[in-house]
């Protein structure tokens, strides 16, 4: 059976760095933009946001929450034009490279993501989502042992990360190391991920 891994999109981070107050038109366009993407009105968002970022081009918040919502509604390469846009106002901008990182590599772009999920960590390496989702895409590739390591590190910044655990359980029974992965699946399953069960029940008895 094929296992499903994890991978977790950078929006907390996203939300807390981004809180497009008021104070201009372009912000509250931002603002409204916000309202609507947290209601799941991706298009209205997406519309709200443009406007936004066409009074003001160097917005961040308002380019990066449009590229989010176009990712929502399966805009794959329009998401990555705008995490690139991004970059080029603010090339320190960790969460734009960790999220494009994500776009390319629903596209099988996996070298390129790899070179924006090394360039997130290098700019915020206490960031566990960025190993997570790094590690995630080991894991589909079959690279086991660097997938592992990345968990690891994953837990290591934060040790309640279920995803992590959920994963790196996946990548540690891949390489036979079946003990180590109940164990993560057991904490995983305590951290509130459900599909830890199923894997406990086939794979641990």
């Amino acid at each position: 059976m094929k296992k499903k891994y994890l991978m977790i999109i950078v929006l907390g981070f996203i939300i807390s760095s981004y809180s497009c107050d008021k104070g201009n038109k372009s912000n509250e366009y931002c603002h409204y933009g916000l309202t609507k993407f947290r209601n799941d009105n991706f298009s209205g968002a997406i519309e709200d946001y443009t406007k936004a970022f066409a009074l003001d081009s160097t917005n961040t918040e308002a380019i990066y929450m449009r590229g989010l919502s176009k990712s929502r509604l399966g805009n794959i390469n329009d998401a990555i034009k705008d995490y690139t846009i991004l970059i080029g106002i603010d090339p320190n901008d960790s969460g734009a490279y960790c999220n494009r990182g994500d776009e390319k590599c629903k596209l099988k772009k996996f070298d390129s993501a790899f070179k924006d999920y090394n360039k997130a960590i290098e700019l915020r390496p206490n960031d566990a989502n960025y190993y997570l989702n790094r590690g995630a895409t080991y894991l589909h590739l079959q690279k086991l042992e660097k997938a592992v390591l990345d968990f690891s590190m994953c837990i290591k910044i934060d040790a309640n990360n279920g995803g992590a655990f959920y994963n790196r359980g996946l990548a540690n029974y891949g390489l036979g190391n079946k003990e180590q992965a109940c164990d993560d699946w057991s904490n995983a399953l305590s951290l509130g991920i459900s599909e830890a069960k199923l894997e406990l029940e086939e794979s641990c008895k």
